[in-house]
């Protein structure tokens, strides 16, 4: 009784556990789906195909990131701003010149890596039989693009249960139409195309459901506002840069491990990184809902609020993560064997080598968001600059000695990094304490 009032009796923290469940639920759903459609992969494709995806999946999630240009995330400020500051109308109008602005993007960048496609097959990935999907992909890249984009605009309009709706229909039916081709049109590239199709068929969804929002509020007819374009990009460009740099740690180890090793080690790795992200799961659902309950706190100067929040919410990833971790620690070599066939046993060390990475992510609690959320966006910039830095310098060292568990143990020595210094930070500006080490008299820390 005495743990769930902890918990569940302030106000604040109350909304962050109710929608932090909801997303929870979705992305476990999504992790499981995600976990099947690697399954039919393992089974009827082979390591080989798997690491193809996942060199394609990396390539285009960097090409997204950086043609986005930060604007994921500047919508989910300038978006709920315009509705209270103007009119829906002028939302509007902003959404259609940001996406603009995206799709002209989108069209350079993917211009020119495909000017580049043969070089880069040659000389970095070393894969000349991924030409034809690479090719295909980037065609599509504005499918990909558009799709993150109107996301995140549907979460900043508080379209929450479309927003997870959103999120949970794109791999399932990613997983139905790859079964189905599976059956009756089986090719060795069957993963990477199904991804296109149905990312193609949300998107047109998600652009349906946007325009009938707007349309249906009363006061459409835009105010005599403009905000110019070279204005938008001044406030998505630092964005970009910090986005674009955790995209890069996220994909980095597998391109360069694709650079210097077979697509067979590159599928191990995936097996293992899918396996370990589902230990972030409850890390990013808080997050989720947190990120604005931290800005709200701390811009209207509620300071000891902000503290309990940010405490019992580091206390909650923790007791939450805690379990998965010690599942996938002891059993993770059986889970491999029996979903993924003992093919692909070797990629249980990489896994164990992630874990104790992500589970220091837990223990050093919501470190990047509070920074994110208070002003601090600057400071967390330089943190992962050098942590993008350090991961790439280890990924050379270690990758060409070790394969899989060099780009593992890059991984986590990365994390490590960036969760130690992004923690001490704050003890030392805010005198708040984000991870559930007990640091009081560090810096006269406040802890509750």
């Amino acid at each position: 009784m005495k743990l769930f009032n902890l918990f569940f009796k302030e106000k604040h923290f109350n909304e962050v556990v109710k929608g932090g469940a909801k997303v929870f639920i979705a992305k476990g759903l999504i992790s499981l789906i995600t976990l099947l459609t690697t399954i039919v992969m393992a089974r009827y494709y082979g390591a080989d195909i798997i690491g193809y995806v996942a060199i394609i999946g990396s390539t285009i999630g960097i090409l997204s990131t950086l043609a986005l240009l930060g604007h994921q995330t500047s919508v989910l400020r300038l978006i709920p701003e315009f509705i209270e500051k103007y009119c829906y109308g002028s939302t509007y109008q902003l959404y259609k010149k940001i996406a603009f602005i995206i799709c002209v993007g989108t069209l350079l960048i993917s211009l020119l890596f495909l000017s580049s496609l043969d070089i880069l097959l040659a000389n970095v990935f070393h894969q000349p039989e991924l030409k034809i999907p690479f090719f295909i992909s980037v065609i599509f890249l504005i499918v990909f693009v558009l799709q993150s984009y109107t996301l995140q605009v549907i979460r900043a309009l508080k379209e929450i249960h479309f927003y997870i709706f959103n999120m949970i229909a794109l791999p399932v039916l990613n997983l139905l139409i790859l079964v189905f081709v599976t059956i009756f049109f089986y090719q060795p590239f069957n993963p990477i195309y199904t991804k296109i199709v149905a990312t193609l068929c949300i998107l047109l969804l998600s652009l349906l459901f946007i325009h009938y929002f707007f349309k249906t509020r009363s006061n459409l007819v835009s105010s005599h506002m403009e905000t110019g374009s070279w204005t938008l990009l001044s406030i998505s460009l630092p964005m970009l840069l910090a986005s674009s740099l955790r995209v890069f740690m996220g994909h980095i180890d597998v391109l360069m491990l694709a650079s210097y090793r077979s697509s067979e080690e590159v599928g191990l790795y995936s097996i293992a990184i899918k396996l370990s992200l589902f230990s972030t799961i409850v890390i990013q659902s808080v997050n989720t809902i947190a990120a604005p309950k931290f800005s709200e706190l701390y811009h209207s100067h509620q300071l000891e609020k902000l503290t309990e929040i940010v405490n019992k919410s580091a206390k909650l990833i923790f007791i939450l993560v805690s379990p998965i971790i010690v599942i996938l620690f002891l059993f993770g070599k059986d889970i491999i064997s029996l979903i993924f066939g003992v093919e692909f046993i070797d990629s249980n060390t990489a896994l164990l080598i992630l874990l104790v990475g992500f589970y220091c992510a837990s223990i050093f609690g919501p470190n990047s968001l509070f920074l994110s959320m208070t002003g601090d966006q600057n400071i967390l910039l330089v943190i992962i600059s050098f942590t993008f830095l350090l991961n790439i310098l280890l990924n050379i060292l270690l990758i060409q000695k070790f394969g899989v568990l060099g780009a593992a143990f890059a991984t986590s020595i990365s994390l490590i990094f960036k969760n130690i210094f992004s923690t001490l930070y704050i003890l030392k500006k805010h005198q708040i304490n984000t991870s559930i080490f007990n640091f009081k008299g560090m810096f006269d820390v406040k802890n509750s």
